[in-house]
């Protein structure tokens, strides 16, 4: 009866340690994949933040080229561009 109780531990061991281990890794994929999936939606925010200047300087450029400041205009469509781009 000793030696049972003993087979039975080790097994319960042998058997739980490959489970746990599976279990680890797949948690470290898990936060690994969620982590990736925050990288891109900060990705897409800070390129949604980018058009969005782009957008008021190229704005900014018009106001300014109607009111015949077309150095400043110039300037501004300038700098949208390179962002756009």
């Amino acid at each position: 009866m000793h030696y049972s109780l003993k087979l039975l531990a080790a097994t319960v061991f042998l058997v739980s340690s490959p489970v746990e281990a599976v279990l680890t890794n797949n948690s470290s994929v898990a936060k690994s994949s969620v982590a990736s999936e925050e990288v891109k939606i900060a990705q897409v925010e800070g390129n949604k933040q980018r058009n969005n200047e782009a957008l008021r300087l190229n704005e900014l450029g018009v106001q300014q080229l109607r009111r015949g400041e077309y150095r400043e205009a110039l300037n501004n469509f300038e700098q949208a561009l390179v962002i756009f781009r």
